[in-house]
């Protein structure tokens, strides 16, 4: 159900909605969606979540969570709770966090 929301989706604002109804089949529906469906939705994405998405790829973060209010709750190994991020801030901080992980590892 949620891949077909997510084909039929043609705003952020939809994908999110729809996301948030199936959020735990969220990554189960992505892979069902071919890679030309993938590529179109990731188009419709702010930087802001195309780049929390490539922290989690890349291990960085564990997972992240969009909260309406414009913060993003970001779950990283390590921590109990996790970390709030203003929309405004996600870039710099993903930046932030790759710094320190160079350093740490």
């Amino acid at each position: 159900m949620l891949a077909e929301k997510l084909k039929s989706a043609t705003s952020y604002y939809q994908i999110r909605s729809a996301i948030y109804r199936h959020l735990a089949v969220k990554d189960e529906a992505w892979k069902q969606l071919s890679s030309e469906e993938q590529i179109r939705i990731e188009r419709l994405l702010p930087q802001e979540v195309l780049a929390l998405k490539t922290a989690r790829k890349s291990g960085l973060i564990i997972d992240y969570y969009e909260l309406e209010t414009g913060w993003f709750q970001v779950f990283i190994a390590g921590e109990e709770q996790p970390v709030s991020v203003s929309k405004s801030n996600v870039i710099t901080w993903v930046q932030e966090q790759e710094r320190l992980n160079c350093v740490t590892t």
